[in-house]
C-alpha cells in the first residue's frame, strides 16, 4: 500500500463503469462489479438505460466506495449470505442524494427519500 508524506496509507482505488463493459454485457458487467466492491446480491435494472460507476478505496483496515446508478432493484436472500464470507464483517451505510429508496425485510419494509442537508 501506498504512504502519503506523513506516513499515513493511501488507500488502493479501483473503478468500475458500465461504460467499460462490452456492448450488451453491461448488466452482468454491473452484477460481476457489485460482488467484487460489495458482498453477493441478485441485482436488476429498472427501465432500459441502465448503467452505474463504482469507487472503491481499499485501505488498511476498511473499504469505502461511492456508487451512482440507474435505478435497480438489489435483492440478497438466505442463499447469498450464507456464501458469505465468516471473518468478515459488513457495515453498509448509504447516504443517498436523489431518488427513492425501499428497504424491506421479510414483512417489514421501510421507504426512504434522501435527507436535505
Amino acid at each position: 500500500m501506498a504512504t502519503a508524506q506523513d506516513g499515513s496509507a493511501l488507500p488502493r482505488l479501483t473503478s468500475f463503469s458500465t461504460r467499460d463493459a462490452p456492448r450488451g454485457d453491461e448488466i452482468d458487467y454491473w452484477r460481476q462489479a457489485r460482488r467484487e466492491a460489495y458482498v453477493s446480491v441478485r441485482t436488476d435494472p429498472v427501465g432500459s438505460a441502465f448503467g452505474g460507476d463504482i469507487t472503491l478505496g481499499d485501505y488498511a483496515d476498511f473499504r469505502l466506495s461511492t456508487k451512482r446508478a440507474r435505478p435497480e432493484e438489489v435483492r440478497r436472500s438466505a442463499c447469498d449470505i450464507a456464501q458469505g464470507r465468516e471473518d468478515e464483517d459488513y457495515l453498509y451505510l448509504v447516504f443517498q442524494q436523489s431518488g427513492t429508496c425501499s428497504s424491506s425485510r421479510r414483512d417489514a419494509g421501510r421507504s426512504r427519500a434522501p435527507a436535505r442537508w
